[in-house]
């Protein structure tokens, strides 16, 4: 029978020759040669195969991402016979950082204006084929863990930033920084539109110019065409036209003024200012002409006590000169009346005047005995609210005299802020109004109805309740997401406030049925590998709010290792 003997097995790496039984070490990148030495006695030929990854003529080049042990059988034949022999080749990493490939911009420095846009983008590639986590800070703090992100500077944002971008395969970090220079850009006042308006002669108007400035410049407004006698104080335009604003200027004005539709249209146009730009915006103010009725002078009310006569004098003129006709109606038809006993009260005569065309009239008051009745103010209700909430309270009055009727409040509450309009009370408590974990406090109030000479006063009361405000986490360290190794002590650390000045709770929860109650800070170790998880919960003793920090555990990079090889 046939026999095939080896006589040895030569391995080429790193261009040397080394022999060895069955044990190999290389690392990643480097090139192995498998030379065997085979004796057949026959001296048939001899053919030699190689497994993967060894190719036919027993040579391998290693590259990154290759790391790992190898077991290569190495076949030799003479067509009849077979002889195997096992090798093992263990192919150590070789750890490399990762490589910036691509930046955009790739200017270090930058000027930009507010409102600009920049979009930044940085590439990277890894040797070791690890995966890449990018981590984004503007002026040290985390804004995005992408490739790329978006820079966009308000109008209220000028100023100098630091923009940086970390690199990691979990074991080496690269960066990039940008220093970015937001230059200051003054907007012109944004101006409101305004509305149109129509009126009649001697109808007044008033408009009141609404422009903002984004800036928080100081904003003043003027304004060109104005009419005769129009004023603009401040952001307040205001006019009340005379009888001789609308005049007629011709044939066709005579027509219109006939019919009672002669107009003109006034355009006005106002400008906002702010440093050196401005906004304009045009009012069309249409005025109507108005026909002028006659008018009275004077027809004051008249005053007598029962069994007196007296006599109405009315005193009217006209504009146009027309000839003027009284009569009366109401109470009395005539302008002449003999008071009697049983005419106590007020009575209303109505004086007409009239020019042949339009009739004017006016009411006349007799008082006969007349004695001024107070006002009653109705039950004020108390009730009560909570802080920040609105309050509304109707306040009712009755006046005999039928008397208009005005609402007051007391000093100490108007002080307080609450306000009468529209016959409500109206109020809305602060946060200071009432104190933590005590009883409603109860806020006093005077209303006083009034006619002018006499008030009626009540008294009454809002229960004001406290509202807890939930606590603010302000900021936290180390950032939400981040690595470590086993056993590396970190320092857990949040910032919170709380707007009522409640003394915060902290209560610290670090794995299952493991919670800690203490300061805001927390100092420990993990013991082991893994995605873990650690819970702030920030307490008020009523409202909690909380923030979970994502840890991941990895082994720390191990350095290779040199074997010796015989």
């Amino acid at each position: 029978m046939k026999r095939i003997f080896f006589l040895s097995i030569v391995f080429l790496f790193l261009f040397n020759i080394v022999y060895s039984l069955n044990e190999f070490t290389i690392m990643e990148t480097e090139n192995i040669t498998i030379v065997p030495e085979v004796f057949d006695p026959d001296n048939d030929n001899i053919k030699i195969n190689f497994s993967s990854p060894i190719d036919n003529k027993g040579f391998w080049q290693t590259n990154y991402g290759d790391a790992g042990i190898y077991n290569i059988t190495i076949k030799v034949s003479d067509g009849l016979d077979v002889v195997v022999e096992n090798v093992l080749l263990n192919v150590l990493r070789k750890e490399e950082a990762p490589v910036i490939t691509k930046v955009d911009p790739n200017t270090e420095s930058l000027d930009i204006k507010e409102g600009d846009i920049i979009n930044f983008l940085v590439e990277a590639s890894d040797l070791n084929k690890d995966i890449l986590n990018y981590t984004w800070y503007l002026n040290g703090e985390f804004v995005s863990d992408t490739k790329q992100i978006r820079f966009k500077p308000g109008f209220k944002d000028n100023g100098d930033y630091d923009l940086k971008v970390e690199i990691t395969d979990g074991k080496t970090v690269v960066s990039r920084s940008w220093d970015i220079s937001v230059q200051d850009v003054d907007r012109a006042p944004e101006f409101f539109p305004i509305e149109q308006k129509k009126i009649r002669e001697n109808e007044y108007v008033e408009v009141n110019l609404s422009a903002i400035d984004r800036d928080d410049d100081l904003v003043s407004f003027s304004a060109e065409n104005l009419p005769e006698g129009a004023v603009l104080l401040d952001n307040k335009f205001s006019w009340n036209p005379d009888f001789d604003a609308v005049k007629k200027e011709s044939f066709i004005d005579s027509v219109l003024d006939k019919f009672h539709i002669l107009e003109k249209t006034f355009k006005i146009r106002f400008f906002a200012h702010s440093k050196s730009l401005n906004s304009s915006q045009v009012l069309f103010l249409t005025v109507a002409s108005v026909n002028r009725p006659p008018r009275f002078v004077s027809l004051g009310d008249i005053f007598v006590k029962e069994g007196e006569s007296f006599e109405i004098v009315p005193n009217a003129t006209d504009p146009d000169g027309d000839k003027l006709n009284y009569k009366f109606s109401g109470w009395i038809n005539s302008p002449v009346y003999q008071t009697n006993f049983d005419d106590s009260g007020e009575h209303v005569v109505i004086v007409t005047v009239t020019d042949g065309e339009f009739y004017v009239s006016k009411n006349l008051t007799v008082k006969v005995e007349n004695m001024n009745q107070k006002p009653f103010l109705k039950q004020v209700k108390s009730i009560s609210a909570k802080e920040d909430e609105d309050v509304r309270i109707k306040v009712e009055a009755d006046d005999a005299d039928f008397d208009d009727i005005s609402f007051s409040l007391d000093e100490e509450s108007s002080k307080k802020g609450m306000i009468i309009k529209y016959n409500t009370l109206k109020w809305i408590p602060d946060f200071d109004t009432a104190k933590r974990n005590e009883s409603p406090k109860e806020i006093k109030f005077k209303v006083t109805a009034s006619d002018g000479s006499l008030s009626d006063v009540q008294e009454s009361f809002i229960k004001v309740e406290d509202v807890n405000r939930e606590p603010e986490i302000s900021s936290v360290n180390p950032s939400e997401y981040f690595f470590t190794y086993p056993n590396k002590a970190i320092a857990f650390e949040v910032s919170a406030e709380d707007l009522d000045k409640d003394k915060l709770q902290y209560t610290w929860n670090t794995g299952f049925m493991q919670t800690y109650k203490g300061a805001p800070k927390l100092k420990m170790k993990f013991s082991s590998l893994g995605k873990k998880k650690i819970t702030v919960v920030v307490s008020d003793g009523e409202i909690k709010k909380e923030f979970t920090w994502n840890v991941h555990v990895i082994n720390p990079p191990k350095k290779p290792k040199m074997v010796s090889i015989k």
